[in-house]
């Protein structure tokens, strides 16, 4: 049996594996990259807010939902053109950023997604809303997108998101279990959603959580892309203190942005001593972006632990028939244990 996680939006999924800080190059700080110094946000098809925000020290952040990620980043020139080249402090991996022009405005692109500086984020998209009315042949204008932009999209919509798509019908068809873990060193609630409907979606989910007394201690949020029919997919909540209940408020649409990977993914896994040794084959004849694995570790119904690992080259990639094996560690006792994949194209 195989199951598959959701992956945190967009190009976030990279940054999931950041964890702090390398030296910063001193280009960062001259004055031709003081110009990029700002807040740069992206809008979602699902209307949530990505942002990323480049300071002054060669440092940032990234922001989805509830989580943020930092690194460190430098201006580069690459064949005659500039570039931001972000770096992974965990495995000095890089990856650019490209710099480009809009109406006007500078952006940056990143995995085909395209950030504009904060303040200029409600007139850009008043200038692509314009765009698309006046034109329905040529929307891109001379942005340099990456060819992995899913331009295969537009089939699968049609035949398998657009037909009879009805929210509250859908929704019945969800499962959704809730689990959680408390202990010393970590707060976290869970829930595993199964897509048992015919759609592939994109899923939102708020939650509020609350104490023994019924007062609210936390509101949380999260957004899933690529959720193919059938496929299971886990929500990670991570609070600040132990909660007593949980509501939560499920919200979904056809996914008409992304290309599901989960059937074209399996895995094996062996058990060793405080860990499971992962490896994780993408059967299909594209590649797969952003690929991990995220395990729930259980002593019997009670989840005792988890953790997570990305499986993807210098590319951010899982390729056509490879397979790529990691380590998932567990701390504690546990007796069995269920694996979710997450990636899209």
């Amino acid at each position: 049996m195989k199951h598959l996680t959701v992956n945190i939006k967009s190009f976030f999924a990279f940054f999931a594996a950041v964890v702090l800080s390398v030296s910063l190059c001193a280009c960062a700080g001259s004055s031709e990259s003081k110009q990029y110094i700002d807040t740069w946000v992206h809008e979602t098809p699902s209307g949530s807010i990505e942002t990323i925000i480049l300071k002054d020290n060669g440092k940032g952040t990234a922001l989805s939902g509830d989580l943020g990620y930092d690194f460190t980043w430098s201006l580069k020139n690459k064949d005659g053109e500039n570039c931001i080249e972000v770096t992974n402090p965990q495995n000095n991996q890089t990856m650019d950023m490209t710099i480009s022009e809009q109406n006007g405005k500078t952006v940056l692109i990143a995995n085909g997604w395209i950030y504009y500086r904060e303040a200029e984020l409600d007139s850009a998209s008043a200038d692509e809303e314009s765009a698309n009315i006046s034109s329905n042949t040529d929307t891109s204008s001379n942005i340099d997108i990456p060819q992995n932009s899913n331009q295969s999209q537009s089939s699968k919509t049609d035949s398998k998101t657009l037909g009879n798509f009805d929210e509250e019908a859908v929704l019945s068809q969800l499962q959704v279990q809730e689990l959680s873990h408390n202990s010393r060193f970590a707060n976290k609630a869970f829930l595993i959603i199964t897509n048992n409907s015919d759609f592939d979606l994109s899923i939102d989910v708020d939650a509020l959580f609350y104490d023994e007394n019924g007062s609210r201690i936390a509101a949380k949020s999260a957004s899933l892309d690529a959720v193919e029919s059938t496929q299971p997919v886990v929500v990670t909540f991570s609070l600040d203190e132990e909660y007593a209940t949980m509501d939560y408020e499920l919200s979904v649409e056809p996914e008409d942005f992304y290309e599901c990977v989960y059937s074209d993914l399996s895995y094996e896994a062996s058990e060793a001593k405080n860990k499971i040794v992962l490896s994780v084959t993408n059967n299909g004849s594209e590649a797969a972006e952003f690929v991990q694995a995220e395990v729930l570790f259980f002593m019997g119904n009670e989840v005792v632990s988890s953790n997570f690992s990305y499986f993807t080259d210098d590319d951010f990639e899982l390729k056509p028939g490879e397979t790529i094996h990691e380590e998932i560690n567990c701390y504690e006792d546990f007796d069995s244990y269920q694996v979710f994949l997450s990636g899209r194209r």
